[in-house]
């Protein structure tokens, strides 16, 4: 492709959806070729941004699969007719802008069922879903390129009912995808997959994925093909070069977005890791996509009650067969369809916290005190989640110290201080906190705001809880708005740190007389 076009790619292409839609570019054949190219990359942004809209805006979780084993259920066949549609018309009518998001939209209900995970539905899979998207994403260029090399020849051929075009697009890529269900989860290393994404698969793994990538971008090019034969214009003539291009970028601004992104996603594939570690399953932490379609599945199409999905699903893990290794065949597909340190701890409600420097929190007063953080003869300010305004408003009411703060009654102390975003729970967080990091030696603000945060308020029942399922609890806590925030402020705790705490506070006694 065109410089233009890599220039393009390197800045906006940032995920799979992105990449898939973008290279899908390359295989055009419809007449006035190059022509539609420079189109769709005058409207690149717009392009990538509607290609994760199913995503990000739509979340409708169940129009992204289709389930070829279990008669076809889900809705992408049904949303690619749609927005097809709504591709087509919008060329007729010449409103290019919005036939390119019709076609960014539309790249997402194609490609996603022609990743194997979204054919089927299995426990064994959904433990390990959302670390295969990621390590897919962290691998896509070294797996395209390898695409590139293995399956150069391969082609996408249209079904041959041109009735409901669309809909038998999707439905022939889901049957091809489906076949490498059960391959993907046999050869996908969870251990490797966590720590290095793109270690997660093994030769035949990368192999599936480098020719089902190929065949999404080769496929959703035909459907654009099919879609501008359809409308029978001619595209607009586009003033588009790479300096105008580049004019326009601001690099700066997308590593910063690209680095966020990829943070999130490392935390998220972290926590499930750790949840089936400590659970042997992976639910708490699954994301709110995966979830909606283990609901539904269970529901439509298992027909289960709640209660007893668990039993479906024990027996579902026991009974997971996997494949002996077989090499995929480009050939194959060639006739488909011809048949830690100490930290400021932090409270969203506090109004010191993130003015842009007018009215920061001082820093606490600095202590010598090696096993307890915290006492209650200290003043407030010094509790978890207290700023410097808020210790005056309690000032005011007569609380100065911790122990007065932990006396008090918290419904009493929210209607004094007459501040909307101080319920009586907030209250009582606030002094949960404080009381763990009385009791517990060596606790920190911010870890107490983390235990608080995930239901153990006590020292007993942190005493009680094991080291995985809290920190399990917290990973969950974290892709929260909640945790988000007060991950800002401190990096998360590892299985160690969560080990030390849960120590300390069995051996409290022997701190406090040493």
């Amino acid at each position: 492709m065109s410089l233009l076009f890599k220039i393009i790619y390197a800045t906006h292409a940032n995920g799979t959806h992105h990449k898939l839609a973008l290279d899908a570019l390359r295989f055009l054949s419809v007449e006035n070729g190059r022509d539609w190219q420079r189109l769709f990359l005058k409207h690149a942004p717009r392009y990538i941004e509607a290609s994760k809209e199913p995503d990000k805006r739509f979340k409708d979780f169940k129009n992204h699969v289709l389930h070829v084993r279990d008669n076809n259920w889900g809705g992408a066949p049904d949303k690619c007719r749609e927005w097809y549609d709504d591709f087509v018309s919008s060329l007729i009518a010449e409103k290019w802008e919005d036939a390119i998001y019709s076609a960014g939209v539309l790249s997402h209900y194609y490609t996603d069922p022609i990743m194997p995970f979204h054919t089927g539905q299995t426990e064994a899979e959904s433990q390990i879903h959302r670390a295969v998207e990621w390590s897919v994403n962290k691998s896509y260029n070294a797996l395209w390129r390898q695409g590139e090399q293995e399956y150069k020849m391969l082609m996408v051929v249209k079904p041959e009912d041109e009735i409901d075009f669309a809909a038998n697009m999707v439905l022939q890529g889901a049957e091809v995808s489906n076949r490498y269900y059960s391959h993907l989860i046999a050869h996908y290393d969870f251990d490797k997959g966590v720590v290095r994404p793109e270690e997660g698969f093994n030769s035949h793994g990368r192999r599936v994925l480098a020719e089902l990538l190929r065949y999404s971008a080769r496929g959703f090019a035909v459907m654009l093909d099919e879609g501008i034969k359809a409308a029978g214009v001619t595209p607009p003539k586009v003033n588009l070069t790479a300096e105008t291009v580049m004019s326009g970028i601001q690099i700066p601004l997308k590593w910063v977005l690209r680095k966020m992104d990829d943070a999130a996603d490392k935390r998220q594939v972290q926590a499930m890791y750790d949840e089936l570690q400590a659970t042997g399953r992976v639910i708490k932490t699954l994301p709110a996509d995966d979830l909606m379609i283990r609901e539904l599945h269970r529901e439509e199409v298992l027909g289960l009650p709640p209660e007893d999905y668990d039993i479906w699903a024990e027996a579902d893990e026991d009974e997971v067969v996997l494949p002996e290794e077989v090499t995929p065949d480009p050939e194959e597909l060639l006739n488909v369809g011809k048949d830690k340190s100490e930290r400021r701890s932090y409270d969203r409600h506090d109004e010191d916290r993130g003015e842009g420097g007018a009215g920061t929190l001082p820093e606490k007063r600095p202590k010598n005190r090696p096993n307890f953080y915290l006492k209650k003869q200290d003043d407030v300010v010094d509790a978890p989640s207290i700023g410097a305004k808020t210790a005056a408003r309690l000032q005011v009411i007569d609380i100065r110290s911790v122990a007065e703060l932990l006396q008090a009654d918290p419904e009493e102390v929210s209607r004094k201080l007459a501040v909307s975003y101080v319920k009586g729970k907030t209250v009582r967080d606030w002094q949960d906190q404080a009381e763990l990091q009385c009791q517990i030696p060596r606790l920190r603000g911010h870890d107490a705001q983390f235990l608080v945060a995930c239901g153990y308020r006590t020292v007993e029942q942190v005493v009680a809880a094991s080291p995985e399922t809290v920190l399990v609890d917290i990973q969950a806590f974290l892709m929260t708005s909640d945790g988000e925030r007060l991950l800002r402020v401190g990096n998360e705790p590892d299985l160690a740190e969560v080990k030390g705490w849960i120590e300390n506070a069995k051996q409290r006694d022997s701190f406090a007389t040493s």
